[in-house]
């Protein structure tokens, strides 16, 4: 059940119309690594003025809402004028014959001040609310920021571990393989019994399943580092149309 849900997904992620168990390799092909390509990739990460993550820009928009509310609260008791201008157009008849009208057509405008000069510290009260608010935003805005660049940092680091397991595990699954090589020829030769080779066959299947895995996380860790970087280089390779 799980792996028919882990193909399904796989095709909407892909955009197949369905994916045939012949279609799977037999093996996690090897992954090449270079760091200097990631941190490249996390230098120019943390150099942006904003990072362009979905928690970051949606905290920044809030910050600037907030940002109003205090400026409208710090205004609440000064003067305010309001200005009206208008144009005003109607049909009137003066005369028995109502198919007979005339056109009138007016202009007007005006304005209104109003001074609210005391109102119970009310207005006092909404602009150190507001103003709080604001700084709650702030200090949530700066501890993303910081927490999404320590978290990248991180995921950099994890890549580099799982590229040094990697490469172990893939020496140990060459010397695993030329060793069975070896069994082999000797018990050929007839210098070892059939379960040394047999022998030789399960720590080669074991050190393939381990380099299966380390494959495998290496890849899950580049995919954790370029989601936190909202990067995929791959996209830089469809066409733009």
């Amino acid at each position: 059940f799980n792996y028919a849900q882990t193909k399904e997904s796989f095709v909407r992620l892909t955009g197949l119309d369905k994916l045939e168990d012949a279609q799977l390799p037999d093996e996690i092909p090897r992954v090449g690594y270079s760091a200097q390509a990631f941190d490249q990739l996390l230098a120019a990460f943390l150099s942006k003025q904003e990072f362009p993550t979905t928690e970051v820009v949606s905290l920044r928009r809030q910050l600037e809402i907030d940002e109003l509310h205090y400026r409208n609260a710090k205004t609440r008791l000064r003067p305010k004028l309001n200005l009206v201008a208008g144009i005003n157009q109607d049909e009137q008849s003066y005369t028995l014959n109502t198919v007979q009208k005339y056109r009138v057509k007016s202009f007007f405008g005006g304005f209104t001040a109003t001074w609210s000069i005391f109102d119970g510290f009310a207005s006092q009260a909404v602009t150190r609310n507001a103003l709080a608010r604001r700084r709650l935003t702030e200090i949530g805005y700066e501890d993303l920021v910081h927490r999404i660049g320590q978290q990248a940092q991180s995921q950099a680091k994890y890549v580099d571990f799982a590229a040094r397991t990697m490469a172990i595990s893939d020496r140990a699954f060459h010397s695993a393989t030329g060793n069975l090589n070896s069994k082999q020829d000797e018990f050929r030769r007839g210098l070892v019994s059939e379960s040394d080779v047999t022998v030789a066959e399960i720590f080669l299947m074991d050190a393939r399943i381990s380099a299966y895995h380390a494959r495998a996380d290496y890849m899950i860790r580049i995919g954790d580092f370029l989601g936190t970087l909202v990067e995929d280089p791959a996209s830089k390779n469809l066409s733009s149309k």
